[in-house]
């Protein structure tokens, strides 16, 4: 008894708990591992509806010739966002 007491693990208190659970990396991680909830993707859906209500009649403005849509794709083929991942 003696032995097992003195070895025993203590859980952490809460504060250690909620500490480890709000970790911005862990965070990140759940976030990417977890899809949209239903209010996400309603709110998704109603801004794609308004989108296209937004052009209705008139032809949607083509990105190709956007400098700040340019930009944002070269910057993300230097970070090598477009690379194929390899498979294990």
């Amino acid at each position: 008894f003696k032995d097992a007491f003195i070895n025993l693990k203590v859980p952490d208190d809460d504060l250690a708990i909620a500490r480890k659970n709000l970790d911005p990396e862990e965070m990140r991680q759940r976030a990417e591992y977890y899809g949209m909830d239903g209010s996400m993707n309603f709110r998704n859906y109603i801004y794609n509806e308004t989108s296209k209500l937004y052009y209705i009649g008139q032809t949607q403005p083509i990105t190709i010739l956007n400098p700040f849509a340019w930009a944002q794709f070269i910057k993300a083929w230097r970070e090598g966002k477009f690379k194929r991942k390899k498979k294990n």
